[in-house]
């Protein structure tokens, strides 16, 4: 994958967009995410920390760019924000109602109607569910698209912008 891909790897990393990825950045996104995520995210920390090459506990971009493998960690990143999408399918049916949606993005504090806004731009069928598939591809298309990151509360579930 090209620095660009990775680049944007690690802005959706550093979730509170200081330049570095530590711990608390994925330990955050599991607390917001809850369920199996904790579990994830230190399995990221864990690969993520080999590419701290100076051991000062942070990984820098530069750091990030010059060693991550990018399909190791884009199917971790992907396992932690699918995390989220189990957590709001309180019924286990791999479907997430407006109802599941509302009741998850209540809890992250999303306004009303940008948790609608986010729901519609998800639903790529249109059918008024979301699948784990339509859930996979807006996180795909977060790293490998052209969205404006700095944009995105990373915190949150992939968001329209």
């Amino acid at each position: 994958m090209s620095q660009r891909g990775l680049a944007r790897l690690f802005t959706l990393l550093d979730g509170n967009r200081n330049g570095l990825i530590d711990r608390s950045d994925l330990d955050t996104f599991a607390a917001t995410a809850g369920g199996g995520a904790s579990s994830k995210a230190a399995a990221l920390w864990d690969s993520l920390s080999a590419l701290d090459t100076d051991s000062d506990g942070v990984v820098t971009r530069e750091e990030f760019v010059a060693g991550a493998d990018y399909r190791a960690v884009l199917a971790s990143t992907t396992a932690l924000h699918l995390s989220l999408f189990d957590a709001a399918d309180a019924d286990a049916d791999g479907r997430i109602g407006r109802a599941e949606w509302r009741s998850i993005t209540s809890t992250l504090g999303i306004p009303d109607h940008e948790a609608e806004a986010n729901f519609v731009a998800i639903d790529s069928d249109r059918d008024g569910v979301l699948t784990r598939d339509e859930f996979l591809a807006q996180v795909t298309d977060l790293v490998e698209g052209d969205r404006d990151l700095d944009a995105i509360d990373v915190a949150r579930p992939p968001a329209h912008a």
